[in-house]
């Protein structure tokens, strides 16, 4: 079992998913106008969520203190900054990249593009749209699909996210079911807040120029 506390900082809900030993993060955006915060739910490992709270993802985050424990001790995912993921996409004709986000951020926000590397993403939920809560399945659904595309348990899988938090689940979750090679691809598709509370611009897929399109 793992334990965290922060400082006071401000709006943090937690609770233990016995699916995944995951905790689900409320934090908002405070804004000009009183009692119009707008508030973002996401359910990932805890482990994962110390790593990317340390890194700022979580702004409006509210001190406390909990429990929690990851997929399994002995599973160590390596982060791979976009860039780097791409170059090994490139060169590398048996690895493949995941994208775990929802429906609506594949429509509405854009995906990776691999045409010209001959390759297409496999897109697969980590958490369902709309209800933001994290597939059971995903694991079989994912062995599945993977299955069908002759991908075999030692291949370099990268995972992708928003900003790096649900792929490291989801490497992690795979990586339990035998996948030996499962990487992590570091920021995710849109990366951090940048100074005017906007993605795409610091770190990450899109902030790294690398090809994309509209879902």
């Amino acid at each position: 079992m793992t334990r965290f506390s922060r400082p006071q900082t401000q709006g943090l809900v937690a609770y233990s998913h016995p699916d995944f030993f995951s905790i689900s993060v409320e934090y908002k955006y405070p804004t000009r106008f009183v009692g119009c915060d707008r508030f973002f739910t996401e359910t990932i490992l805890f482990g994962d969520f110390i790593n990317c709270a340390r890194k700022g993802h979580f702004p409006g985050l509210r001190s406390t203190s909990f429990e929690g424990k990851g997929l399994s001790d002995s599973v160590k995912i390596e982060d791979v900054p976009a860039a780097e993921t791409w170059a090994r996409l490139q060169t590398d004709a048996e690895a493949v990249l995941v994208d775990v986000r929802t429906r609506a951020e594949w429509t509405f926000v854009g995906i990776p593009d691999l045409s010209t590397l001959n390759k297409r993403v496999i897109t697969v939920e980590w958490q369902t749209f709309p209800d933001s809560r994290i597939d059971p399945d995903f694991a079989g659904r994912l062995c599945g699909l993977l299955e069908g595309a002759g991908v075999s348990k030692d291949t370099e899988v990268f995972f992708l996210c928003r900003s790096g938090a649900r792929s490291r689940s989801a490497a992690a979750a795979m990586a339990d079911a035998g996948y030996t090679r499962c990487r992590n691809v570091e920021d995710g598709f849109e990366g951090p807040l940048d100074a005017t509370q906007k993605r795409g611009h610091v770190a990450g897929w899109k902030a790294a120029g690398l090809p994309w399109r509209q879902g």
